[in-house]
Parts: structure tokens; sequence; C-alpha cells
């Protein structure tokens, strides 16, 4: 198995997130004034650290149960430590280098999450042409 790529040093592992961030913080502008099936609708692109700041925060304010499912749903492990992090052509790189395990696993993730068509496609080829 190849090693995902490392991160680079300004960035650190996603950890817990403790407490809701200020509501300016949030990755979702004017959260609190959206209906909750506007913030479903825009949850599917966010990392999976901006889902577990939301959830946090919407446990502690409006606690709206859609809205905590849906993140519930989408809320999962990385394909690797940093994904959510990375630009296209550093996953586009290691996607060039890995097997088709990894390769299903950035194709399932993509498709659930971000949905991005390159990647996806990569994904695709690869575990499809590549022994794992």
């Amino acid at each position: 198995m190849i090693d995902p790529p490392s991160l680079p040093q300004h960035i650190t592992a996603p950890g817990p997130v403790a407490a809701a961030e200020a509501v300016s913080d949030l990755p979702l502008l004017d959260y609190d004034s959206h209906s909750a099936a506007y913030i479903v609708a825009s949850l599917r692109g966010l990392s999976q650290r901006e889902l577990r700041v939301l959830d946090v925060h919407e446990s502690q304010n409006a606690d709206r149960s859609e809205i905590r499912e849906h993140i519930a749903e989408l809320t999962c492990d990385e394909p690797w430590i940093g994904y959510d992090t990375q630009d296209v052509e550093v996953i586009m790189r290691f996607l060039r280098k890995s097997g088709s395990a990894q390769a299903r696993e950035v194709h399932a993730y993509e498709r659930a999450h971000r949905d991005r068509a390159g990647i996806v496609s990569a994904a695709d080829k690869r575990f499809i042409t590549r022994p794992a």
C-alpha cells in the first residue's frame, strides 16, 4: 500500500471539535438565518471538520434533527488524514500511484461528498484498470 501524501507543516490532522466556533467562523455564511432545507442542501461539499463544527453548533443552538441527521449521514473518515485540505493536483498525483482499493475509497468518498468530476473519473479509471 502506498502511503498517503504527507501533510504540509501548516496543516494538522483534524481533531475533535470541543465547542462551537463563533457564528462568524462557521463554514456557511449567516448559518442561523437559513432554513433547515437550505442548510441540508449546502452540506455536501463541506469537509469532515466543517461538518463536525456545524454539528456542534447545531446541537448547542437550534438542534434541528433534520440537519443533524444529514450531517451524521455525511460524516465519515477521509480516505487519508488531511484529504479534505488537499487540492485536486495532490490527490490526482496520489491516485496515479495508488492501487485499486485506495482508488475505490477515494471514488466513494468523492461521490458522497464533493463530487469533483476529475477526481471521480481518475479514481474510476484507477480501480478498473489496476489490481488492488
